[in-house]
């Protein structure tokens, strides 16, 4: 009898030591913070998927750009609802910037602001074409999605065509 007391006990041991406590970390999901096991800021691991990788691409004077650092949406309230999005190829030296204000989407819209640094600084001037049409904003996963177009000139009339332009996915960052 003692022998099988001594059993139920040895495995009741070994089953309960055998038990692992979970943590919950999805409180962590939305703090801006890489932590609780995510694989990006507030998402994947406990959190919801993190969303495709991003990407930027446009033509500039008919030669395809490719941003190879990670686009940086920039968000903010200071003077109005803003974005800001920066992308750039460290190996062509090549950096492109978006300035406009928070879109209608599907609506195409004036560019409050391009510019483009390539062996020059080129900028849209009052008298240039610009758009961008903003197709998607996931409020969950922090991203927007769209396309644009401008001309920019570099001093003293030298003109960059900025054609086919997108960015997908691009993580948006609120800067108080």
């Amino acid at each position: 009898m003692k022998k099988i007391i001594y059993i139920v006990f040895l495995s009741l041991f070994v089953f309960a030591s055998g038990c692992k406590k979970t943590t919950d970390n999805t409180a962590l999901c939305n703090n801006g913070v890489l932590d609780g096991g995510e694989t990006e800021i507030d998402c994947g691991g406990p959190c919801t998927a993190c969303p495709p990788a991003a990407t930027f691409t446009a033509k500039l004077n008919g030669l395809w750009f490719t941003a190879t650092s990670t686009p940086k949406t920039l968000y903010w309230t200071q003077n109005g609802p803003s974005l800001s999005i920066r992308a750039s190829n460290p190996i062509t030296a090549i950096s492109v910037g978006l300035f406009f204000s928070t879109p209608t989407i599907n609506q195409a819209e004036n560019l409050n602001s391009a510019s483009v640094n390539y062996n020059d600084n080129y900028i849209i001037q009052p008298r240039d074409s610009s758009s961008i049409t903003v197709t998607s904003i996931d409020t969950l996963r922090k991203t927007i999605s769209g396309t644009f177009r401008f001309t920019a000139t570099a001093p003293p009339s030298n003109p960059m065509r900025v054609d086919s332009g997108t960015f997908t996915n691009l993580r948006i960052y609120q800067v108080q």
